[in-house]
């Protein structure tokens, strides 16, 4: 039990500081178009703006910043990169935008960085990660999973200034985490809900590992997901015991089996096998 917490603290630890670290770092080269003497400020009508990426499941309250917006306007331009059809791609300020859009704004200050790769956008995000609104621990791990896909283990945690195995545990929990995102997503549209899900970044990572053994690529990011939704709610060291033995037959009905009877008491003690 002491092990487990001990490695997760050591992960979060290790994310934490990769939030405090990323100011100054880069994990590709700066492009010509975004350097500061390239950025353009302009107004864009609203319905030519989308997100680049979505990280974030909450956005929080947007009462004030509409109230604010419909008495001073937007007073801080968002950023976004250039889309090639046209459109502005938002890679900060989508509060700001789903606020304006409430307060009935068409058209919107941006500042625009020309074309900006996913990589770049990502390391922005985490960048205003450490100003603004705190990233929560499963989207910090998703945005360190799509730079690792793209970018490799090495060179993300240089970048980010932590060690190769935290940004290997944290990519392993962000895939889990993507799996969780789309259940919720699909399943639940109240915000309410979406809140109610419990961040345990050791038991996103040993799913990963658990799934991985036994699941395509196809359906890996459900079957993740469905699995860290039934496990959240135990205590890690319980829920890491019945996904090592869901491994001896993995399948969701067998797991559905599992998690009732350590629900209704088959686990006598800590050290006890689960029937």
């Amino acid at each position: 039990m002491r092990a487990v917490k001990r490695s997760s603290r050591a992960v979060q630890k290790s994310l934490d500081r990769s939030a405090e670290r990323i100011e100054g770092s880069s994990l590709i080269k700066e492009p010509a178009d975004a350097r500061c003497g390239d950025w353009k400020l302009i107004k864009v009508p609203i319905e030519l703006l989308r997100p680049k990426v979505r990280v974030r499941r909450e956005v929080g309250d947007l009462l004030a910043l509409v109230d604010s917006i419909k008495e001073y306007g937007l007073l801080q331009p968002l950023v976004v990169s250039e889309g090639d059809d046209g459109k502005y791609e938002i890679i900060l300020g989508y509060r700001r935008y789903l606020a304006a859009s409430e307060a009935g704004l068409k058209r919107l200050p941006v500042v625009s960085l020309g074309r900006v790769s996913l990589e770049k956008a990502l390391e922005l995000i985490l960048r205003e990660d450490v100003l603004k609104f705190p990233l929560r621990r499963d989207e910090r791990c998703l945005i360190i999973a799509a730079l690792v896909m793209s970018c490799g283990v090495r060179r993300t945690a240089k970048a980010l200034g932590i060690p190769p195995s935290t940004v290997e545990s944290a990519k392993k929990a962000g895939m889990t985490f993507k799996g969780v995102w789309k259940l919720a997503v699909r399943s639940s549209h109240d915000e309410e809900d979406a809140k109610k899900l419990k961040v345990k970044v050791k038991l996103a990572e040993k799913v990963y590992e658990a799934v991985s053994k036994v699941s395509g690529d196809e359906s890996f990011e459900e079957l993740a997901g469905r699995l860290y939704l039934m496990l959240m709610d135990f205590p890690t060291k319980t829920a890491l015991r019945i996904l090592d033995k869901w491994l001896e037959n993995p399948t969701l009905d067998y797991m559905e089996k599992l998690v009732s009877e350590a629900g209704t008491g088959s686990l006598a003690d800590a050290n006890a096998e689960i029937r």
